[in-house]
């Protein structure tokens, strides 16, 4: 049985008792009903806690007495303080009054302001006087408190018909285990940027799995040892770009030293040939003019020699060391391409080829400062593929996988080339068409939405049905491009609601 049940059977015991429902009686009836049924309460165990604190000459009073709640025992005790006459009655009424004490500290560590000011109140009043004005201020305060208590604000925290508001430790326990879904995914998304290694190439089918695992399932995040394996991913990224970094460093420094030597090379060759060249000037002045023509004509002969031997070896170095340097130019293009492939790959969705949320930031914020410029208006198209959670658990992943690989390529070939398609997250895919206003992007949404339609996804010999909702937004009817984000984002919310397969705004 529940607690709602024993509320309503609470009730239908006063109307046939024909009580007043007072907060009192109704409190004796709900705790004696709970009781009957086996549900221990705490709050309903208070006065046989205090009663056990007591003597057995006290408790047998009070159960000849019938005491029930709070406000029979307090008016008990102060019964019994009313009748102190003698040093023993006056020891007693110190000890009620260290009870009553006892009792405001208890209450005053409940956690409510106002059953605490209460408190520090009533302290205050039992410090200066035990006298009977002051026992019924004290009364009539915390009978107000009582009567006027109102614990509906505990309402908000009970989710479970199996919660009690009387047991805060509980909800409080159960409040810690919820967590947003919307939170849950924004944290995907950013996981999914973060983890894949940027630069590394390589060795990356860990990566792809646990990302299409958490997009897929993203409350894995909750599982510890989701998150441990998070970590370790974590640590791999980073290790295997510092290792693709290094690697390539020393690529670029066995370029350089091979620059080096060869500059080196070239200097000393054309040093060596200087000298040479200067020797042979040397020796054409020591030529003796008095000699005969003869011997005058084979030094001529044999300086020329000379000198064409130089110049032959030292076109020969210039060739071979324009070789070298054309190598060399070569490694260098090649490692160019590698970097802006290596760039233009970090932007890219491997999944579907469109852009992935990183690189879609940094082109809308392009768009963003060329409207805020030049008035250049945009649009925005927030898709989501409809009832993807089913197709998973219908066909398994590998087919939500080919489901979202072909709709990002659809969304790319029937774009123009300057808009801008990237994969948003999960199922979800966001185009940004420059220059173009409302009804012209509806107008594209929704020939997306009926080409999808008709289309028939084939998976091992199964043909899928697949639909898509779209929500749409303008640049200038918006005050920033993050405004204009979170309004497609409403529309798309209402095109769910509204019955999926549809576009929205319906113009």
């Amino acid at each position: 049985m529940s607690v709602k049940e024993i509320v309503k059977a609470s009730f239908l015991k006063a109307q046939q008792d024909g009580l007043q429902l007072t907060p009192d009686v109704y409190k004796t009836i709900f705790c004696e009903q709970a009781k009957k049924r086996g549900y221990n309460i705490s709050d309903c165990n208070l006065v046989d806690k205090y009663l056990n604190k007591m003597s057995e000459e006290q408790k047998k009073e009070l159960k000849n007495l019938n005491v029930k709640n709070l406000d029979e025992l307090f008016m008990y005790l102060i019964s019994r303080l009313n009748r102190a006459t003698n040093s023993k009655d006056e020891n007693l009424t110190q000890a009620f009054i260290v009870l009553i004490k006892k009792l405001l500290e208890v209450i005053s560590i409940l956690h409510n302001k106002s059953a605490k000011d209460l408190v520090i109140e009533s302290e205050n009043r039992l410090k200066n006087s035990y006298d009977l004005n002051t026992l019924d201020v004290i009364k009539k305060r915390w009978s107000d408190f009582v009567s006027n208590y109102n614990d509906s604000f505990l309402n908000p925290l009970i989710k479970k018909p199996t919660q009690n508001k009387n047991d805060l430790k509980s909800l409080i326990d159960d409040l810690l285990n919820e967590i947003d879904d919307s939170y849950i995914h924004s944290i995907v998304e950013i996981l999914s940027l973060s983890i894949e290694p940027s630069i590394a190439k390589e060795n990356l089918d860990d990566f792809r799995i646990y990302i299409e695992k958490i997009e897929n399932e993203p409350f894995l995040l909750k599982n510890r040892k989701n998150i441990d394996e998070l970590k370790n991913l974590v640590s791999k990224r980073i290790d295997l770009d510092k290792n693709e970094i290094q690697k390539n460093i020393k690529e670029i420094d066995k370029l350089i030293e091979l620059i080096s030597s060869n500059l080196k090379t070239s200097i000393a060759s054309s040093d060596k040939s200087s000298k040479n060249i200067s020797q042979i000037k040397q020796e054409l002045h020591l030529i003796d003019k008095e000699n005969e023509f003869e011997s005058i004509k084979q030094k001529l002969l044999s300086i020329a020699q000379n000198l064409e031997n130089e110049t032959i070896g030292l076109k020969d170095k210039l060739v071979s060391q324009n070789s070298e340097m054309e190598s060399l130019e070569t490694k260098i293009n090649e490692l160019q391409n590698k970097l802006d492939s290596v760039q233009k790959e970090s932007r890219i969705d491997f999944l579907t080829g469109a852009l992935n949320r990183r690189a879609f930031d940094e082109e809308l914020h392009k768009l963003e400062k060329s409207y805020l410029r030049y008035k250049k208006n945009y649009s925005i198209v927030f898709f989501d593929i409809d009832k993807f959670k089913n197709i998973n658990d219908t066909y398994g992943h590998d087919a939500g996988d080919l489901i979202i690989s072909s709709f990002g390529k659809l969304l790319i070939k029937y774009s123009r080339e300057m808009d801008i398609v990237a994969r948003f997250g999960g199922e979800e895919f966001i185009v940004v068409l420059p220059n173009t206003e409302i009804i012209g992007a509806v107008e594209y949404a929704n020939k997306i939405r009926v080409i999808l339609e008709s289309s028939k996804f084939l998976y091992k010999s199964l043909k899928v049905s697949v639909t898509v909702s779209a929500g749409v937004s303008e640049r200038t009817l918006c005050n920033s491009s993050q405004e204009a984000l979170t309004k497609a984002d409403e529309e798309l919310y209402l095109a769910k609601n509204s019955g999926r397969n549809r576009v929205y705004p319906q113009k």
